[in-house]
């Protein structure tokens, strides 16, 4: 198990958002995706994640100020202090900070900030099962973005 590390499990196309997107649009692309979240890029750099959590913002505001403006760009919702790993990183660490963090997934950066990859709890479960001395080697990852 310790010879996985997160550049054998994680996704390396990832859906991705900017912080200009407005927050209607990139929701619209988290439920075309059925992803849960997605990395904010700037220039190829990390600045933030949006997460549903984070989406539950707009309908917060418009609950307690009725003044409160229909949406807005996703930098005003985003979450900008995210944890994030690199490709070398073990999967014993990937797990620790999993169980610990309960974050749902963690952007894979390089020594200057740029995305390079996305790896999430279900990544490092598919890891765990590859690792098991062969065993699970047919253990398929369904695209949960086509409907089937």
């Amino acid at each position: 198990m310790s010879d996985v590390t997160a550049a054998d499990v994680m996704t390396r196309q990832v859906v991705t958002l900017t912080p200009t997107t407005h927050i209607y649009d990139a929701m619209e692309t988290l439920l075309r995706h059925r992803i849960s979240g997605a990395p904010v890029i700037d220039g190829g750099r990390l600045v933030g994640v949006l997460s549903e959590y984070d989406c539950m913002k707009v309908g917060s505001a418009s609950l307690t100020d009725l003044y409160a403006p229909a949406g807005g760009p996703v930098a005003q919702f985003m979450s900008t202090e995210v944890l994030t790993t690199h490709e070398d990183a073990p999967i014993g660490d990937l797990i620790a900070t999993f169980l610990s963090q309960r974050v749902r997934r963690m952007p894979v950066v390089d020594e200057h900030g740029t995305l390079i990859g996305l790896v999430s709890r279900r990544d490092v479960l598919r890891g765990l099962l590859q690792s098991q001395d062969g065993r699970y080697t047919q253990v398929g990852y369904p695209d949960y973005r086509r409907p089937q």
